[in-house]
């Protein structure tokens, strides 16, 4: 009773919020027409997730909450005062979006709640403060099979030494076994073992703030330097099965790590948006197989990937905030 209530408030207050942004639109000539568009699109998605709640998951709510917190912090450079409004708007949104998921996701999967859910709390990314960085591309050449070794049970465990809320329950930073330092050093990690070593060290950057700065942000820059090759190489070879979700995923984190100009090339944008449907989905191409895919990313809608939508998001919200910010 007590959930239905608290639905029945914020369904008033998204439908409200969604109403005066369609109004303020009708008004506002400053924003150009291809950044209103990619605002339309995100609108449409994050209204799509709303429609489909008890479908999204944890890893749906964590990249809400990195966009969320992403944009917060980003209105401080912003000068122009619809732009302003429009974001802080977008940042509501989401807001009110990860507070209705919140106890569905506790529900799904608990175990996986309790060792990974603070990364969906509401102000948990404010401490991250993202640098303006930039890259050198990695010599890079794809074998076959590339990014098949990806081990995403070694990953959560890895994550969760890292937050405390593992074996060594507690305690932050400072329990790393062997398994992981191996998984975090493994110069052939590739697609999502690469993407999840870069989530390591982001979060490492939140929770472990008396580690070495300098030497977190080597290790992005070696890592996403890979990653902007192996993304350019999925392009050029027309995103062979299931890699578009990956190539999201890689836009999504290393723009989070401070990597904007590289991975939100205005270029890397239309790409994206031609991943997106009317409905609000961001859809792979291929065949939805669930035995080679990240083991949540569930179906919503009609044939759409949670994971894969989310990223689009991701994506799509930080690519606004890179445009407005110029």
């Amino acid at each position: 009773m007590k959930l239905s209530r608290h639905f029945s408030v914020y369904l008033m207050l998204f439908k409200r919020s969604f109403f005066s942004l369609t109004c303020f639109f009708i008004f506002v000539h400053s924003i150009p027409s291809d950044v209103r568009r990619l605002i339309d699109h995100l609108d449409r998605s994050i209204n799509f997730l709303y429609s489909n709640l008890k479908s999204n998951n944890l890893d749906v709510a964590l990249v809400l909450n990195m966009l969320q917190a992403y944009i917060i912090e980003e209105t401080s450079n912003i000068r122009n005062k619809e732009s302003l409004l429009l974001l802080e708007k977008e940042a509501m949104k989401l807001k009110m979006l990860i507070d209705l998921l919140q106890p569905i996701i506790q529900k799904q999967d608990r175990k996986y709640y309790d060792e990974l859910g603070r990364l969906t709390d509401l102000g948990f990314w404010n401490s991250y403060k993202k640098q303006n960085n930039s890259l050198q591309k990695a010599a890079l050449k794809l074998e076959k099979n590339y990014g098949s070794i990806f081990d995403e049970e070694l990953s959560d465990r890895c994550l969760t030494e890292l937050l405390g809320t593992g074996e060594f329950k507690g305690v932050q930073c400072r329990h790393i076994t062997d398994d992981c330092i191996q998984f975090l050093n493994d110069k052939r990690g590739a697609r999502y073992t690469l993407s999840h070593q870069v989530l390591f060290y982001i979060i490492s950057q939140v929770v472990c703030p008396q580690q070495n700065v300098q030497k977190i942000e080597h290790q992005l820059n070696k890592l996403c330097s890979k990653m902007l090759s192996e993304s350019e190489e999925l392009k050029r070879t027309g995103f062979p099965q299931l890699s578009m979700d990956v190539f999201l995923e890689q836009l999504f984190l290393c723009s989070f790590a401070g990597y904007n100009n590289e991975f939100l090339s205005f270029s890397n944008q239309q790409i994206v948006q031609t991943f997106f449907r009317p409905d609000g989905c961001y859809q792979d191409i291929h065949h939805f197989d669930q035995r080679k895919s990240k083991r949540r990313n569930s179906m919503i809608g009609y044939s759409c990937h949670s994971h894969t939508t989310a990223l689009g998001i991701g994506v799509t919200g930080l690519s606004i905030v890179q445009r407005l910010k110029y």
